[in-house]
């Protein structure tokens, strides 16, 4: 998303702060472009607005873990265990906190299992693929495309 885009989405945001799907678009795209600590506010910010945007949650507590703050990536994360255990965000999350404790096993086994429950947010599963791809190598930083996700205006 270019400079202007990004500020036209700022304004629908100034036009309406209480939309949380416009503060998470806005969240992902302030990540994109490197600005993490106004991601982290838009992304809370959507959360605060709508408990039940999982996938806004899932991506701030990613954005946290990114950032080497697992701790409160996993608080963050916390919620999305009382989603039915066949939610995609929820594997990835089970996912994500095996690689934290160091079980790699667990953190294959659950984002494949995340991926496979995933048929409508393709983008997210290639950032598991991602980190699926980064557990056959040295263990590395998490990277992901927060550009991609589910969140688009209407």
């Amino acid at each position: 998303m270019g400079t202007r885009a990004l500020s036209d989405l700022e304004q629908a945001v100034k036009a309406d702060p209480a939309n949380a799907r416009l503060r998470h678009l806005l969240g992902a795209e302030y990540a994109q472009a490197g600005q993490i600590e106004s991601a982290k506010a838009e992304l809370f910010h959507a959360i605060t607005l709508d408990p039940g945007a999982h996938v806004a949650r899932f991506q701030l507590g990613l954005l946290l873990l990114t950032m080497g703050d697992s701790t409160t990536a996993m608080r963050v994360w916390q919620s999305l265990d009382s989603l039915p255990e066949r939610v995609s965000v929820r594997q990835f999350k089970r996912g994500l906190e095996g690689l934290i404790r160091g079980d790699r096993r667990l953190c294959r086994e659950a984002l494949t299992e995340g991926m496979a429950a995933n048929s409508e947010n393709a983008p997210l599963n290639d950032d598991m693929r991602r980190i699926l791809a980064q557990l056959a190598d040295e263990p590395a930083p998490v990277r992901t495309d927060f550009s991609l996700y589910g969140a688009t205006r209407h």
